[in-house]
């Protein structure tokens, strides 16, 4: 099979107008809803909400029993520990229910941000939530604190089962509870206090407008001008949105010491029996040991020079003598060849082919998520930016979110995202709570179908250009994951501790920033993004800290399991491990279906020597 059949001509100043717009599927969701307004969704969220009054009846008895330090079976009545079963299944029941609302609402969004009947009910979600949480704290302090025994006969029931792995790591932080009444404030006031300052943020990301040569945009589009193939454009845009936050520099210090300063504070009122500290909070979320991410952060600084020299070869084929910070999303130069633009059906059939020659049903999966409408890639005015896939599990389904505008790039992360939805299509039959994997383990599938991809591509490209394009790909892949990422981390880290004993004003944040990036960039750059604090919204997400490393997990851990591919019975121990990654912690995981050890260098070396060798391919290209 020919790789192109048919090849467009790249126009940079209109994209759109060199691919067929009508070829580009967009979401087919009637069988579930028609809109939010929709009398089904209405009766869905009615459903939830009339449990909630149910749920505050039914564990009424559990509010005097955590106020005790233990308990026994002795505390409970047997009638009440099968009222509790019925009411946890319910609680699954309306977990299904909630995921999809909030899904769908968050899939409206995205195609059309200016909703308004959308923005209503995203509210009107995110108070239904509130609410639920709040009417079953008690349930969850009680699963926490009550004595083992007690969790064997509530786990004693088919559709309880699937419980019993959140209920063991969740009994971990059992040191670090709070009474009821005070867990119920903390979770009601978040609403306003610490997702505010992240829904400010987003705000803010929404408003702020940059000139750029005289023209005034939004943030979005000027970020995608960093992708130009005009070395002065990328430039000229970098330094309109650096100019544009140190504007707002104020209110971004602001929103990163409020967040960070509510969850130390946070962290404080809960280290009464012994200290919660913040990396062990944030390896509790990645289901990893710190054992584990030291292992990976000491391996990769060893091996940071690899990222490094991928900046200096693709520096060298820009013919810069260094890169600036503008120029870490450019595209490669590729003398007398204008970029091609692929039609949305021949990026399928590419996807569908890489795929199969690894696992034909993996290959049909993709065709079937085509054919039936679950993927959403067509231009429109008041679409947002990103990909991503998210899933409607009350009909067992996933779906995938990108802009396509024709580009490989474009292909490159269309893979990626069908990676995530395969992960989840591969675990449909599974309980719902099983399918509640972490960060660290959510790109394991997205990047191997990436991989597998590029691959692909570059077996079947019969030019130095062809080729070049992919190999940019994995050096620029290698440059983000072994400095990029890592910084974040840094810069993250030891602002925290900074934070612990007063408010980080911007100039600080500039200095911390800078910092981070001279020690895992080095002299690789021109010079360093010291505004990186602010532009980077991962830094001012509210509900989890240390949004970066997860991915530096999942980047050298899918590349482990690639190195796997063709062995044997690889096909098999692959779906296995996927199905297993939402109730096991990675380590378990690891040891179960590769017998290796996370917390030790050697595994991460051996992903990192992939890495290198990849970029010793990119260098013999340019």
């Amino acid at each position: 099979m020919l790789l192109v059949e048919s090849r467009l001509k790249y126009e940079e100043q209109d994209m759109t107008a060199a691919i067929d717009q009508n070829k580009v599927p967009v979401w087919n969701n009637e069988h579930l809803f028609s809109s939010v307004e929709d009398s089904r969704f209405n009766a869905m969220f009615e459903a939830v909400e009339s449990a909630i009054p149910v749920l505050q009846q039914g564990y009424i008895f559990l509010e005097a029993l955590v106020k005790d330090e233990h308990f026994s079976l002795v505390d409970i009545q047997q009638e009440q520990l099968k009222s509790l079963q019925k009411l946890m299944i319910t609680q699954l029941d309306d977990a299904v229910k909630m995921h999809t609302l909030f899904s769908y609402t968050h899939m409206v969004l995205s195609t059309d941000a200016k909703s308004i009947a959308a923005q209503e009910m995203m509210s009107r979600l995110m108070q239904l939530g509130t609410s639920y949480d709040q009417a079953s704290k008690s349930l969850e302090l009680y699963l926490i604190r009550c004595e083992q025994e007690v969790i064997e006969v509530l786990l004693d029931h088919p559709e309880v089962q699937q419980y019993r792995f959140s209920i063991e790591q969740d009994r971990k932080e059992r040191d670090f509870l709070l009474n009821l009444e005070q867990e119920k404030m903390a979770s009601s006031l978040a609403q306003s206090g610490l997702f505010a300052w992240g829904n400010l943020y987003n705000s803010l990301t929404g408003t702020i407008q940059c000139d750029v040569d005289g023209e005034k945009m939004g943030l979005a589009r000027a970020a995608n001008l960093l992708s130009s193939p005009n070395s002065k454009k990328r430039k000229d845009a970098w330094s309109a949105i650096q100019a544009s936050w140190v504007v707002h520099e104020e209110s971004a210090a602001a929103i990163v010491n409020a967040l960070n300063g509510w969850r130390w504070e946070n962290n404080r009122l809960r280290s009464q029996i012994r200290e919660r500290h913040y990396l062990d909070v944030s390896c509790s979320q990645s289901r990893i040991e710190r054992d584990t991410l030291e292992a990976i952060l000491s391996s990769t600084y060893e091996m940071r020079g690899v990222g490094q020299r991928a900046l200096n070869l693709m520096s060298k084929n820009l013919s810069l003598d260094k890169l600036g910070p503008w120029d870490l999303f450019a595209p490669p130069k590729i003398e007398g060849e204008e970029e091609l633009l692929y039609e949305f059906p021949e990026a399928i059939s590419m996807i569908e082919v890489a795929f199969s020659d690894f696992d034909p049903e993996m290959g049909k999966f993709a065709r079937m998520m085509y054919d039936k409408g679950w993927i959403d890639g067509r231009e429109s005015d008041s679409r947002t930016t990103g990909a991503y896939c998210t899933s409607l599990p009350i009909v067992k389904e996933p779906r995938v979110f990108i802009t396509y505008k024709g580009s490989l790039d474009n292909i490159i992360t269309l893979a990626h995202e069908l990676g995530h939805a395969y992960h989840n299509w591969v675990m449909r039959d599974l309980p719902f709570l099983d399918h509640h994997y972490s960060m660290t383990l959510a790109e394991t599938a997205s990047i191997f179908a990436e991989t597998l991809f590029r691959d692909y591509f570059l077996g079947k490209s019969q030019s130095r250009e062809e080729k070049l394009k992919i190999s940019w790909a994995d050096a620029d892949s290698a440059s983000a994951m072994l400095n990029n990422i890592p910084a974040r981390y840094e810069f993250e880290r030891n602002f925290v501790e900074l934070r612990k004993e007063q408010f980080v004003p911007a100039p600080k944040l500039k200095e911390v920033m800078k910092g981070a990036w001279e020690k895992w960039y080095g002299d690789s750059l021109q010079s360093y993004d010291e505004m990186f604090w602010a532009s980077k919204g991962h830094f001012s997400m509210a509900g989890i800290g240390f949004y970066n490393y997860p991915y530096l997990f999942g980047y050298l851990f899918s590349l482990g399991l690639y190195a796997l591919k063709d062995q044997g019975d690889f096909r098999e121990r692959y779906i296995n491990l996927l199905r297993d990654t939402g109730r096991m912690t990675a380590e378990d995981l690891v040891k179960k279906h590769l017998g290796e050890d996370l917390t030790k260098p050697t595994f991460w070396q051996q992903s990192l020597a992939i890495v290198e060798r990849s970029v010793d391919q990119f260098a013999k290209l340019v």
